[in-house]
């Protein structure tokens, strides 16, 4: 925390009020300063913090574009419109709909399993919150990032 309070004064930026994507941004830029070789790791952290927190429109400018994966996720969302297997209790909603209520992340490290490598969507369930903490119920989905189905 120490650390951190030195780079806000660094930097200029203690005494501001700062929104939750600059205050993303600053977290971002400390961490690469102390760890650069694991800047990727710390980027996808930050951006499954944000969609934890909110169903956000936009984008960081520095997160991953997932154009790559766009067909993939509609298809998921075709699915779980036709038989949810992972967003119970959005029966009765297209799959447009899902796609507006709940967010589809691709990750490439597994963050939410010991930061292991490799490719996995999570879904954002924004109508199951953990009570203690308010973050979104997630479903890890298994996801292969090369051309290939998964």
């Amino acid at each position: 925390y120490e650390q951190l309070a030195d780079f806000y004064e660094r930097n200029g930026l203690g005494g501001q009020k700062h929104s939750r994507m600059s205050r993303m941004e600053h977290l971002r830029n400390f961490a690469r300063e102390q760890d650069e070789k694991n800047a990727g790791i710390y980027d996808e952290l930050l951006i499954l913090d944000l969609y934890l927190r909110e169903n956000s429109k936009s984008r960081p400018v520095w997160a991953p574009d997932q154009a790559d994966y766009k067909e993939r996720i509609y298809d998921f969302y075709k699915k779980e419109a036709g038989n949810p297997a992972y967003l119970k209790g959005y029966e009765g909603y297209n799959y447009k709909q899902l796609s507006k209520m709940t967010h589809f992340e691709v990750f490439h490290h597994r963050v939410l399993d010991q930061l292991q490598e490799g490719c996995c969507g999570v879904v954002f369930d924004y109508r199951s919150r953990n009570p203690l903490s308010d973050d979104a119920a997630v479903s890890v989905i298994e996801f292969m990032c090369g051309t290939q189905e998964g």
